[in-house]
């Protein structure tokens, strides 16, 4: 008993250490920040999954505190352990209770969301801040747009920056009303590829029985489906400028968007059959994405419209996602 601790105590030491080294590249090496992101927290969720959440809980102080003494900067590293940090505490203590992997992903998801809102929130400053940014990136798409399109000759000048300009302007409201589903969907995305991420590179070093998440077994359930239809029939024409609806457009889109992704794995479920590396697949979807990005918009609808037919017949059998 006395040695298996001693192991864990210097594995905690060890995963700290590796804890402060990504959060310090993470602060201070700006082309490796996004990897960082997702690699920050590996050693943490080893920790939990290895040996239990406690010593996953003083990892995460630890870490955060040798990374304080180095960068001094209380705020951004407050920052960084909440919005990446926490996450991966979070899933790591999921998977060590046994957890369902899908399950734990969507608790890591939450965890996120805080992180997001903190950031959101010292971006907004003393209240306009989010719209200040909203209205300065559509203001510089609109000039850019405008010389673009004077420069065809097609309509005259007057027209564009008429056509351009209210473009623009619902462009930005529509950023607004969905800002709570942006920060939801980007939180979520966060949480399933740190934490694919994470599971991948535990295995890599050896830990049995780590779970795993069959992607292409992810389908929606027939109450989402159902619940989209409502929502859509309460939602059709109205402009979202009360709250209520606001928050129900943002439901809708939300919703719209996971049966989207399980339209994805729809894909992904034939597609094994022919091509068992899932590397090779995941290649194909993004490449497919960029190079079909001007119809984003119409490649969205169909696999929504994919996921959805899937869903409501259940055209696949019920695995378990995770174990």
């Amino acid at each position: 008993m006395k040695n298996t601790k001693v192991r864990a105590i210097a594995d905690t030491a060890v995963a700290s250490a590796l804890g402060a080294l990504f959060i310090i590249i993470m602060v201070y090496v700006t082309p490796l920040t996004t990897l960082m992101s997702f690699v920050i927290g590996v050693p943490t969720i080893y920790i939990a999954y290895k040996w239990d959440w406690r010593f996953a809980c003083l990892c995460t102080l630890c870490s955060a505190f040798a990374a304080f003494v180095l960068i001094g900067d209380a705020l951004s590293l407050g920052l960084i352990i909440v919005t990446y940090v926490l996450p991966g505490l979070v899933f790591g203590i999921c998977i060590s209770k046994r957890v369902k992997t899908f399950n734990a992903i969507m608790f890591s998801a939450l965890a996120a969301i805080i992180g997001f809102v903190a950031e959101l929130m010292l971006l907004n400053g003393g209240g306009d801040g989010i719209l200040n940014l909203i209205k300065e990136f559509t203001g510089n798409m609109e000039q850019t747009l405008g010389a673009a399109v004077s420069q065809a000759g097609v309509f005259s000048e007057n027209d564009i920056k008429v056509i351009i300009s209210e473009m623009m302007e619902q462009t930005a409201d529509m950023f607004m009303l969905y800002l709570p589903s942006f920060v939801i969907i980007a939180a979520a995305i966060y949480a399933y590829c740190s934490s694919v991420f994470s599971l991948f590179i535990l295995k890599r070093v050896g830990l049995k029985n780590v779970p795993k998440l069959k992607f292409y077994m992810l389908h929606a359930p027939k109450s989402m489906c159902i619940a989209v239809i409502i929502l859509f029939v309460l939602c059709v024409g109205d402009d979202g400028k009360t709250v209520y609806m606001a928050a129900l457009q943002n439901l809708l889109f939300i919703l719209t968007s996971a049966i989207a992704v399980c339209g994805i794995a729809t894909i992904d479920y034939r597609l094994k059959k022919h091509i068992k590396s899932g590397y090779i697949r995941t290649i194909i979807y993004i490449s497919v994405f960029f190079a079909g990005v001007a119809f984003a918009s119409s490649i969205m609808t169909i696999l929504t419209v994919l996921g959805f037919v899937d869903g409501m017949r259940g055209s696949r059998v019920s695995e378990e996602v995770g174990d």
